[in-house]
């Protein structure tokens, strides 16, 4: 399957020359999506122009597994929600409402 995948992908090099789109390699990466264990540890070495691509199993906003499980993201989202709402609360004692009326 990874070595499908890689013939795959080298075709698209030539298509994004001939159609003057530049592909950042350094930020680009992969992440598989599988309930199945042994593919998702099985597809790892995704090459573009010879560079190997980077896997990952989360991006910077979204967090997911790769066994597509939103767990890991709803603890990240909830941390930041709880962080902002603590700030909002100690501003809000400390802010003096006459100077707003």
């Amino acid at each position: 399957m990874e070595h499908d995948l890689n013939i795959e992908i080298q075709k698209l090099s030539p298509w994004l020359k001939a159609n003057k789109i530049l592909l950042s390699i350094k930020k680009t990466c992969t992440m598989t999506f599988s309930n199945i264990p042994s593919i998702r540890n099985r597809i790892n070495n995704i090459y573009i122009d010879g560079t190997q691509l980077e896997t990952i199993s989360h991006t910077q906003r979204v967090i997911i597994d790769n066994k597509i499980i939103w767990n890991e993201h709803i603890k990240y989202t909830c941390k930041n929600i709880s962080k902002s709402v603590g700030i909002f609360l100690n501003i809000k004692n400390k802010v003096n409402k006459t100077n707003y009326d």
